[in-house]
């Protein structure tokens, strides 16, 4: 059966437009209504339409039902809305809000995540089933591809529905690659950072790059990074391109030695990852070796000085280690060996757990309980943008490991105090039996962890978790400043 709610006879609504109708306003037992709709009443509540099946509505032209009608469901009992091109799962059930546990199980089935990336003060997520972009956060310079230039958007909302391979949040811009390899920026074109050919304005819509796809002059690209006034694509043969201001107090540079207002080809090869932050960048060939540049001061490149690095330069890992990783925090770096047993760090001695003695070369920690024989070190990851001491995370088979800085609770320990001294456990208060993080990311004040296949429970797979600052609504509908991990929804 098709429900056409708006072509019921409406006999009550006489009765009950006690207030009045101004400019396009209906206020129900007010004569002042704040809004579109403004009801007014101690002894009665709005009634929804009643549908056995919500995906029966239908508009007055029998059309598909618009975004945000709002139904109460027979067949499940519950109220649901519809959003975009499909309903939502029930929002209250028969007997009120749905436990905790039920719901975030229906959530982290309708919103897997395949890879986030932790912006200045916004968030870029990928669906693992569509690939789609999904955006939350500080809208300011368009950095969100929502079209919007202020404000901002307080839950994950579809900013681009073509499938995604990569996507980066920057400090005020965003850029993303196409599963065919093409590449698409937005945000704040300043310092040609966009590679739009322009060094002004906003770009709040997701804009595309030429000459990168099949056929095209730079190829296919694979992985993309956006640093502070940087942006970087890796290309399927193992070439880098930069583009943006040169190195300085403010930027990475492009690693062409100079400012570059175009991509422009990086002179290393063989790469096969690539890490931006607000200062410094890295690529990892394959053969496990690091070439960095950027800012120097701190020891952030790990070069055993403190000098910028305008192009990559060569670090070495003790005993001559191959890496498998390598990320690039705003005043520090950390890397992964090869086979998944060391942990390398360098930099300013408050993001490093080195008490705070800067460290100039890559030099190994240790991750608290770990087994040489059995265990593996799966990723790390850093806080990438300028705030406080930064810091950073180590994922492994048993846990999550973190330092650093934790004023908002970034760190996903319980508190709000700062590490410094050594790698301490992350919180596990309330998280799936079954789950193993594969990797995360740090922005400025918040930080995104991502994890794999659920054995215990498949439904639960592919859930990202947020914690820390919510200010401008980075971790999306969470609302309250999270000093442990949560599970983020749309």
């Amino acid at each position: 059966m098709k429900y056409n709610i708006s072509r019921r006879k409406l006999y009550t609504l006489p009765f009950l437009l006690t207030g009045a109708l101004f400019f396009g306003q209906v206020g129900v037992g007010t004569l002042t209504p704040k809004g579109v709709l403004h009801v007014e009443s101690n002894t009665m509540g709005l009634v929804l339409p009643k549908v056995d099946n919500a995906a029966d509505v239908v508009t007055p032209n029998d059309s598909t039902a618009v975004e945000a009608t709002f139904v109460y469901e027979l067949t499940e009992k519950c109220t649901k809305f519809k959003k975009a091109a499909q309903w939502s799962d029930c929002l209250l059930d028969d007997s009120g809000v749905r436990n905790s546990v039920s719901s975030i199980l229906s959530i982290g089935t309708e919103f897997k995540v395949k890879k986030a990336s932790a912006g200045y003060q916004h968030t870029l997520m990928i669906g693992q089933d569509d690939n789609a972009l999904y955006v939350a956060g500080d809208n300011s310079d368009g950095r969100t591809g929502l079209g919007r230039t202020s404000g901002n958007t307080g839950s994950f909302l579809l900013s681009f529905a073509s499938p995604l391979a990569d996507a980066s949040a920057g400090q005020i811009h965003s850029i993303a690659a196409t599963v065919t390899g093409e590449v698409w920026t937005w945000g704040d074109n300043n310092a040609y950072r966009t590679g739009l050919a322009t060094n002004s304005g906003d770009t709040g819509l997701p804009s595309q790059v030429a000459g990168f796809g099949v056929n095209e002059t730079f190829g296919k690209a694979i992985k993309v990074e956006a640093g502070g006034q940087n942006s970087y694509v890796l290309t399927e043969d193992g070439k880098v391109y930069g583009v943006g201001a040169a190195t300085g107090t403010a930027a990475a540079g492009p690693g062409t030695g100079a400012a570059a207002t175009a991509f422009t080809q990086l002179g290393i090869s063989d790469i096969i990852d690539i890490s931006a932050s607000q200062y410094t960048a890295a690529a990892l060939t394959s053969d496990g070796k690091i070439y960095v540049w950027g800012l120097g001061t701190l020891g952030r490149l790990g070069t055993g000085g403190t000098a910028n690095a305008t192009t990559p330069t060569l670090i070495s890992l003790p005993g001559g280690a191959a890496a498998k990783q390598v990320s690039m925090g705003w005043n520090n770096g950390v890397a992964v060996s090869a086979d998944g047993k060391h942990v390398y760090r360098w930099g300013s001695g408050n993001a490093t757990a080195n008490s705070g003695t800067n460290i100039t070369t890559p030099t190994e920690i240790a991750v608290p309980g770990f087994d040489q024989a059995t265990d593996e070190i799966i990723a790390v990851a850093t806080q990438r943008f300028n705030y406080g001491n930064g810091g950073f995370f180590v994922f492994t088979n048993k846990g999550v490991y973190v330092t650093g800085e934790n004023s908002q609770g970034q760190l996903g320990i319980g508190n709000t105090t700062d590490v410094s001294n050594a790698l301490v456990s992350l919180n596990t208060t309330g998280i799936y039996n079954g789950t193993v993080f594969t990797g995360g990311s740090g922005g400025r004040q918040h930080t995104i962890l991502t994890t794999g296949e659920n054995a215990i429970n498949t439904t639960v797979s592919y859930v990202a978790y947020g914690m820390g600052a919510i200010n401008y609504r980075q971790l999306g509908a969470i609302t309250v400043q999270r000093r442990v991990p949560s599970v983020i929804t749309k």
